[in-house]
């Protein structure tokens, strides 16, 4: 967003000998308004910031990738068998969204699966901080429901 230039006309009809009109140009000045939506300045390494669920300690580093066009992904801590959580941003609004999607599993036993699900209204990429909130609904193969929790990240 850059500067904007606005013209201003002053009109008067007046006798005492002043212009009958004066036009003012007025500059103003982009001091708001964060930058547009650009994909690859969102992939990299991130920090925690905060995690309501306490799966990762604050200060601990994970990487987002690229899974293209305005998909970004995560793998959740759980292990070397995690699967990636997509993550589907409106460069428009900023906005996160995603299907609800298999993210690991576990033999506790028996073997469940667990599976996230974005929670749209409370996600979303902010370009002024680099940084990702993204709100996951948690839930099991076995029909249980853990709640939601956001995870915080900016960008290193």
């Amino acid at each position: 967003e850059g500067d904007e230039k606005v013209f201003l006309t002053l009109s008067s009809s007046s006798v005492t000998g002043l212009p009958k009109s004066k036009t003012i140009e007025i500059t103003v000045k982009n001091v708001g308004g964060c930058p547009s939506y650009e994909h690859a300045q969102f992939v990299g390494t991130y920090e925690v910031v905060s995690d309501a669920w306490e799966d990762w300690k604050v200060g601990t580093t994970l990487t987002i990738a690229n899974e293209g066009v305005n998909t970004l992904s995560f793998k959740y801590n759980c292990g070397t068998t995690a699967l990636p959580i997509l993550m589907k941003i409106d460069p428009a609004t900023f906005g996160i969204s995603g299907v609800k999607q298999e993210y690991c599993s576990y033999n506790l036993p028996p073997v469940t699966k667990f599976f996230g699900d974005i929670v749209e209204a409370s996600s979303k990429v902010n370009t002024c901080e680099k940084s990702i909130t993204v709100t996951i609904a948690h839930t099991d193969s076995n029909g249980a429901n853990y709640g939601s929790g956001a995870l915080v990240l900016k960008k290193k």
